[in-house]
């Protein structure tokens, strides 16, 4: 009878191990499918980052250039002096098959978003 009663509190330990571990598997997998599902829209995000990354690096000769160009002649003039200028500029490079960003700006090309957003 004692043998009985043992074997029955081992059954029903081993039983409550069983169902804690189960519980806990069950909670990581939860966990794990809302990662995967996460990670699958930030994997759109980092697609749009790259291909935007990829069209920055090809105009970043012509956006320097335009910039350098601002801040070395154009800072005292008229903001629509300006950009008739930097439109200019761009045409001129386009001649030489150099790219730069339409309607380039000198906040967007040096311009650090994060600081900008402190000011």
């Amino acid at each position: 009878m004692t043998k009985l009663v043992n074997l029955l509190e081992a059954t029903v330990a081993e039983e409550t191990s069983l169902r804690s571990n189960k519980e806990n598997c069950e909670r990581k997998v939860d966990l794990a499918k809302s990662l995967i599902t996460g990670l699958a829209d930030e994997r759109e995000n980092w697609k749009i980052d790259l291909a935007q990354r990829r069209i920055d690096k090809q105009n970043l000769v012509g956006d320097m250039v335009i910039s350098s160009g601002v801040i070395a002649y154009l800072g005292v003039f008229l903001k629509n002096y300006r950009d008739e200028c930097t439109q200019s500029w761009a045409k001129m490079l386009m001649e030489f098959n150099i790219k730069s960003t339409d309607n380039v700006s000198i906040k967007a090309v040096l311009g650090d978003p994060v600081k900008v957003r402190e000011w």
